[in-house]
């Protein structure tokens, strides 16, 4: 036997309705506009909605479904647009009027513990904390969490009950101790955010061989320098989002960056075979064919240079080989 079909509530504006702020991510506010009427936001997607609450880790993407909240809510089509976004299949999004590649706004649910402990009554999740390259809360450099501390599981909008608990053991995620970001890592997190509409900013502008007017393979550009940060990992386990803000680190330094992982691997291996059996490949992934070549040129110019074709000597340490690198 069939099960009954639920019916679904006529929509008519709420008489009481949580606040919201302009830098709130969108299903945040349907979460909490949910529970401040003692309903989930599954039954909120049933009962008002008729769809269900899948949508919900991606809902700025759902324009229909900010219609309804702005039926139920009153908050304005208007604002509910400016913190949404549009995936063009199968690779883009559209963010505030910039294109960005699709993994830039993720589906997972992070949280800055003590940003929503300082919230007071009305506790909710920053449109930033959305975005995977930006690690911290951009007010109060406060890192953001993607695992609940007490169960171990991974933070997610899904089966979600409030915006500031963990959706499967309900922990309380203010109480977590707050942790601040190192300070050499938020000034480049902070031109990243400013140039993908986060912030106020100017527009990127990269190194050669790095130059382009489009700012999708601009962000691909950044994840892949994430190749020459920190320990020299020239593999595909640094080059991700989240990864970006020490890519452009390496991106506004080029080619002093790729002229020092020659100099490293030089140090460990003083082999030409070693260095471009290890340095090729990683060139070769760039986003374009042009950017591809040239940094093949800028390579091989530093390979060339005489004092790293001296081989056969041992190096001297105490003699600087970087051409690129000005102390002054």
């Amino acid at each position: 036997m069939s099960q009954p079909r639920r019916n679904i509530k006529p929509l008519r504006r709420w008489p009481v309705v949580p606040p919201v702020h302009n830098d709130e991510d969108p299903a945040s506010i349907i979460v909490r506009l949910a529970k401040h009427h003692f309903i989930t936001a599954h039954d909120l997607f049933h009962a008002y909605f008729g769809s269900t609450a899948s949508m919900l880790p991606d809902v700025g993407n759902h324009d229909n479904i900010l219609k309804l909240v702005d039926m139920v809510a009153g908050y304005g089509i208007d604002f509910l647009n400016s913190v949404s976004w549009t995936r063009s299949p199968p690779k883009l999004v559209h963010f505030r009027g910039r294109a960005l590649p699709s993994h830039w706004i993720g589906e997972q649910r992070r949280v800055a513990p003590g940003v929503l402990a300082k919230d007071g009554d009305h506790p909710y999740v920053r449109l930033a904390w959305r975005f995977p390259a930006i690690a911290f809360d951009l007010a109060s450099q406060e890192l953001l969490i993607n695992h609940c501390p007490s169960c171990g599981k991974q933070l997610s909008w899904y089966q979600i009950q409030s915006v500031y608990r963990c959706q499967s053991c309900q922990f309380d995620l203010r109480n977590c101790t707050p942790v601040v970001a190192p300070q050499e890592f938020v000034e480049a997190t902070r031109q990243l955010a400013g140039s993908i509409g986060l912030l106020p900013g100017k527009p990127l502008k990269l190194a050669y061989p790095f130059q382009t007017n489009d700012l999708p393979t601009t962000m691909l550009v950044l994840e892949w320098c994430a190749h020459f940060d920190g320990l020299m990992r020239l593999d595909h386990t640094s080059q991700t989002v989240v990864n970006a803000s020490r890519g452009l680190r390496v991106a506004e330094t080029w080619p002093a960056s790729l002229e020092l992982a020659v100099d490293l691997l030089f140090r460990q291996d003083r082999s030409e075979k070693f260095e471009f059996s290890v340095l090729q490949p990683a060139l070769k992934s760039l986003p374009t064919s042009e950017m591809r070549i040239e940094a093949m040129q800028q390579l091989a110019q530093i390979m060339l240079r005489p004092e790293f074709r001296e081989r056969e000597r041992p190096p001297d340490y105490s003699r600087p080989r970087w051409k690129y690198f000005d102390a002054t």
